[in-house]
């Protein structure tokens, strides 16, 4: 079933504006802001694009069950990663599919990059669990994860080896050592659903309550509005966009 899913802009408390242009898709998976300032949202058929912040959606690839559950930028490549599919592109248009060494499946519910080493790359394979290349992902091995719950559905880096990992069922977790060990996470919100990492290290997540932001120990809640998708500009890391369970899509005012 197709799902109309509305834009709107929004305030850095989450007031509701009017409606600035329109996406459809049977789904919502990835979101992810390019530095030249375009957004990519990724579907379970592919991607589309807006090239001014969401008032505009057009298809940028477009190919059934081609399905968009991770976009990461990696250098000058784009990477796709979910159910059976993992790609590259230079553009969102071309994709080329990739074909990893070790690697237990291709079932890809999580995907990150480190933001101070484009060739670092973590991915959480559903049936077999957290993965590390440091080759831009041709060559994968399995990281022991201690501690880490087995449903994880979303992953996301940070600077110096951080790396956040969202469970369905047990929340957020972080490593500080490149994936080596985890412990919880408290966050103000009881069950995060999605999270981002902004330039500056600030850890966006999202969730039934609203969207918050962290940054050293503090939290502040940025939108009291339901949250399936965060994105965080690249330049400006105080600004984001997000999607919430009816398919509006906001984004602070700064």
């Amino acid at each position: 079933m197709l799902a109309t899913l509305t834009l709107s802009a929004a305030s850095a408390h989450g007031n509701e504006g009017k409606p600035v242009g329109q996406l459809r898709a049977r789904d919502a998976h990835a979101l992810l802001w390019l530095p030249d300032g375009r957004l990519l949202f990724g579907h379970h058929d592919g991607v589309q694009v807006s090239p001014d912040q969401g008032s505009t959606w057009k298809k940028l690839f477009d190919k059934p069950d081609f399905d968009a559950m991770n976009l990461q930028l990696a250098g000058r490549s784009i990477i796709l990663a979910g159910h059976g599919v993992y790609a590259t592109s230079p553009d969102g248009k071309r994709w080329m599919n990739r074909t990893p060494k070790g690697l237990g499946g291709k079932d890809l519910h999580g995907y990150a990059v480190d933001p101070g080493n484009a060739a670092r790359h973590y991915a959480w394979e559903a049936g077999t669990g957290l993965y590390g290349s440091t080759d831009s992902g041709a060559i994968w091995r399995p990281l022991t994860a201690q501690k880490l719950p087995p449903d994880v559905m979303k992953l996301a880096a940070g600077p110096k080896g951080t790396l956040y990992a969202l469970s369905a069922r047990a929340g957020l977790w972080r490593s500080t050592n490149s994936g080596k060990s985890f412990t919880a996470l408290q966050t103000p919100e009881a069950q995060p659903t999605t999270l981002s990492v902004a330039a500056d290290g600030a850890l966006w997540v999202g969730g039934k309550s609203g969207v918050w932001r962290q940054q050293g120990n503090a939290w502040a809640r940025i939108s009291d509005e339901a949250v399936l998708l965060i994105a965080v500009n690249p330049k400006r890391p105080a600004e984001a966009v997000w999607v919430d369970p009816q398919g509006a899509v906001h984004r602070t005012d700064h």
